[in-house]
């Protein structure tokens, strides 16, 4: 584990792996206001399509893509309202966020894409997809842990 700016960073291979969920489009310039309300919404509901581990960002040209999902379990029921995202094997950056969401998770969001990505000279961005999971569901607390991957390659030299 790497210490960078309170935010604790582990770099490490996975396997492939499947999410579902349900979708929706944010115009990037709100999507640090609309997508915890859409959160919120999710939450206030019931009947849950999906339990909600993972939060799935696909970059666009014109908006982000923003997934609430699960990981996929190939003997589910999948409805019209769902939509399957794979990843491939390989590597990520993990940067784990401790403290009241969404704020928390927005700052550990601002550290990756405005300082990370940009000065880090030995991986790059792999994928136009990046994902936030929350180990445990419960998002009422002042002290929630959260995490943000993001799919990187070594750089050629």
């Amino acid at each position: 584990m790497i210490k960078l700016q309170d935010t604790n960073l582990i770099i490490e291979e996975k396997p492939a792996f499947t999410l579902v969920g349900i979708v929706k489009d944010f115009a990037y310039e709100r999507c640090f206001q609309d997508i915890p309300l859409y959160w919120r919404e999710f939450l206030s509901n019931p009947e849950k399509p999906v339990r909600g581990e993972y939060g799935v960002c696909i970059n666009k040209d014109n908006c982000m893509r923003y997934m609430i999902a699960d990981v996929y379990n190939p003997h589910q029921t999948l409805f019209a309202f769902h939509e399957v995202v794979s990843f491939e094997a390989g590597l990520w950056a993990m940067f784990s966020a401790t403290g009241p969401l969404p704020e928390v998770l927005q700052e550990v969001t601002d550290f990756v894409w405005k300082k990370w990505v940009p000065g880090n000279r030995e991986y790059e961005v792999a994928d136009n997809r990046s994902i936030e999971f929350y180990p445990h569901t419960v998002r009422d607390s002042e002290y929630t842990h959260s995490e943000i991957w993001l799919p990187i390659s070594k750089k050629r030299t």
